[in-house]
């Protein structure tokens, strides 16, 4: 009885450590592949024997995927599966309310026990028949008032999890949550971000016998727009003094005509303004 405090104390203290070196594991990549496996591994086989996470593509019931690792297993196991539909229990109730499940699973595989509900695929489904009889416990993963997904994780018999173990999975999912949220948004953007790049290249260069060619668009340096690396020459005396400097590069100004006529201006005057962002700088080293 003296000893039931302090211990409770210490299993408190244990929980805590867990949880902040599990979520500054799953928070140390934006790559959504990689923050799965992380994880997975924080869970195995700490919170669990075997865990699975679920993540509905586009928000929908379309389609899933199912990354799982057992206890064990050098690396977790990946797959596409249908993505579960709303229902009165199972992933598809986890989905739809965002509230965890907890059930328990005999040891008879052929029974309907619920254990199909919470691991709808049946190869996936497999794997757990092995642990039988076993606790599962389906947490939702949550962000920005959505639930995209769900943590499942799978006990041996004699060691279920209790109220503390609930809550402790909950708020680990409830961060990685977050990571995976994160990691989608970034993917996504990059995803936009290289169409648009890919959109703004400049053409092809023509083939130039006997021509090495080379092709740096115009970057404006927003610290110090005079910064001149990639710029092109902005005056007459600039080209000539290039020219003069690498007489064996032939450098021209790929701009239309009147933009070309404010980078050459006819007045003695060398300053001028700066050519716009469309502008392209060519250069051609002549063998």
């Amino acid at each position: 009885a003296v000893q039931g405090p302090f211990a409770e104390l210490a299993a408190a203290e244990e929980r805590a450590a867990f949880l902040a070196a599990a979520v500054r594991q799953v928070s140390g990549s934006l790559d959504l592949t990689q923050t799965r496996r992380q994880g997975l591994r924080a869970c195995v086989p700490r919170l669990a024997d075997w865990a699975q996470l679920l993540i509905v593509d586009g928000g929908g019931y379309g389609q899933a995927r199912v990354m799982y690792l057992r206890a064990g297993d050098a690396h977790p196991t990946e797959a596409t599966v249908t993505a579960p539909k709303p229902a009165l229990s199972g992933t598809g109730r986890v989905l739809a309310t965002g509230r965890s499940e907890l059930l328990h699973v005999a040891d008879d595989p052929t029974g309907t026990d619920g254990l199909a509900a919470l691991v709808p695929d049946p190869e996936v489904r497999g794997q757990v028949n092995e642990l039988r009889p076993a606790d599962v416990l389906g947490v939702p993963l949550s962000a920005r008032g959505t639930t995209f997904g769900t943590l499942t994780l799978v006990r041996r018999a004699g060691s279920g999890f209790d109220p503390d173990d609930v809550r402790l999975a909950e708020e680990f999912a409830a961060h990685l949550a977050l990571a995976l949220d994160a990691a989608r948004r970034y993917s996504e953007r990059s995803a936009v971000a290289s169409v648009l790049q890919a959109s703004l290249r400049p053409p092809e260069l023509p083939t130039i016998p006997g021509t090495r060619q080379a092709v740096s668009p115009w970057v404006r340096n927003a610290r110090s727009p005079s910064h001149a690396a990639c710029h092109p020459p902005r005056t007459k005396e600039a080209f000539s003094d290039s020219m003069r400097r690498y007489p064996r590069v032939a450098i021209r100004i790929v701009w239309p005509k009147t933009i070309m006529d404010r980078v050459c201006p006819s007045s003695r005057n060398s300053s001028m303004c700066e050519p716009p962002r469309t502008a392209i700088f060519q250069a051609a080293a002549i063998r």
